[in-house]
């Protein structure tokens, strides 16, 4: 039995792996550049890769009061983050308006940008003083 080359083959073949490659790939890209821009204080740079403006809180949450902080890390990537393609950013905001607090908001990350943080998930926490009923946006 001969092996046959057929170039439609190969272009299908290169688009799927470069589209997994992208897949993989993207999200950490997208991390990194968040990061980049929280830790550099360009936060409204960093507001600006949510995929809906409304999910942007950084540049809100600094601007609330000249004494706050915010830092970001990219958190380790699971299995199951790596085969969905996706990965967290972990932002810690230190509140200095009230008695002071530490919030940590987990980001989500996938190939299209960043979505909403998930304050309330388990990946989040919150300690020290937090008013809930202060308003973040702008």
């Amino acid at each position: 039995m001969k092996l046959r080359f057929s170039l439609r083959a190969m272009l299908v073949l290169t688009t799927v792996v470069g589209l997994a490659c992208l897949w993989r790939s993207r999200p950490a890209r997208v991390a990194d550049q968040f990061v980049r821009a929280v830790n550099a204080g360009d936060f409204d740079r960093a507001d600006a890769m949510f995929r809906r403006g409304e999910h942007a809180f950084v540049a809100a949450f600094i601007d609330r009061d000249s004494r706050n902080r915010a830092a970001a890390r990219v958190a380790p990537q699971s299995v199951k983050d790596w085969l969905l393609g996706s990965c967290r950013v972990d932002v810690e905001l230190v509140d200095f308006e009230g008695l002071g607090a530490t919030v940590q908001v987990a980001v989500p990350v996938d190939a299209l940008g960043l979505n909403a943080s998930r304050s309330s998930s388990d990946d989040s926490q919150f300690t020290g003083f937090f008013d809930p009923q202060i308003n973040m946006e702008r």
